[in-house]
């Protein structure tokens, strides 16, 4: 890994989130990608590098989870929030496309490159960190250890799916590490391992042992848990329909359970 790159995976284990800090040692700055709410699961890594956070990513519009993405901008108010372009947001954020490059913010010699990705939701993205070091992809909720995203929370589509999976994701090196947006039994994931490889997931993946596209509906469609009763009230706190502060005080007296199904 070069010297210049800070990779830093963050995990609640008790919900299986993960979200992903990258950084420059050389310019002080980083980006938080897909952040929880609960900052003080960042602050201490911030401090102990001398990080200065400018900017926020969620890789899609979250179902399971609230997002930090707003939550932070508190915290940081310079910092920029970003989501792809696609994302039906009502609060002001930085519209990413397919293709840009992220190092900018951070004045880092190392790439950082958008991979549009729909499937799991309407407006996912993946990123690709280049050129320092093994290849790394940050997978959000499009591939798993084992696994991939489920398509059926209101804004994903089974055909885009196969689309971003067998001809965008498997076209990686097969070294390229592999840092999804959940791990473990809380999201049904049948290992505890908090990364994996493309090469790896292509030769074990069930979902991606498929021989047709039509093979790969009918996996989508079979077997899956309920839905989660929240999902569509976690979406619109985090489109920002409703307030941080009004969504979390609905959330509590209604006493919704915020633990995660297989998203």
């Amino acid at each position: 890994m070069s010297e210049e790159l800070i990779f830093k995976q963050f995990l609640r284990r008790h919900t299986g989130c993960a979200s992903y800090l990258i950084g420059s040692a050389t310019s002080g700055k980083c980006i938080l990608v897909d952040p929880l709410m609960d900052t003080e699961r960042y602050e201490p890594f911030l401090k102990e590098k001398d990080l200065e956070l400018v900017a926020l990513v969620d890789t899609h519009t979250h179902a399971d989870h609230l997002s930090g993405l707003r939550y932070f901008s508190s915290l940081s108010p310079k910092a920029i929030l970003a989501i792809h372009e696609t994302a039906l947001a009502q609060f002001d954020f930085q519209k990413l496309r397919e293709g840009e490059h992220l190092e900018k913010w951070i004045g880092a010699t190392f790439g950082i490159k958008v991979l549009y990705t729909p499937g799991h939701a309407t407006d996912h993205i993946c990123l690709l960190l280049q050129g320092s070091g093994t290849d790394k992809l940050l997978s959000g909720d499009c591939l798993f250890i084992g696994d991939v995203g489920r398509t059926d929370l209101g804004r994903g589509d089974n055909d885009k799916m196969y689309e971003s999976l067998f001809h965008k994701l498997l076209a990686l090196d097969p070294a390229t590490e592999v840092y999804p947006a959940h791990i473990g039994a809380k999201h049904f994931i049948a290992t505890e391992k908090v990364s994996t490889k493309i090469g790896i997931e292509r030769e074990t993946n069930p979902a991606l042992q498929v021989k047709s596209i039509e093979e790969f509906r009918k996996y989508m469609t079979e077997g899956w848990p309920p839905k989660p009763e929240h999902y569509e009230k976690i979406i619109s706190i985090n489109l920002g329909k409703v307030s941080l502060a009004e969504g979390q005080e609905s959330i509590r007296a209604e006493g919704e359970n915020l633990q995660h199904a297989k998203i």
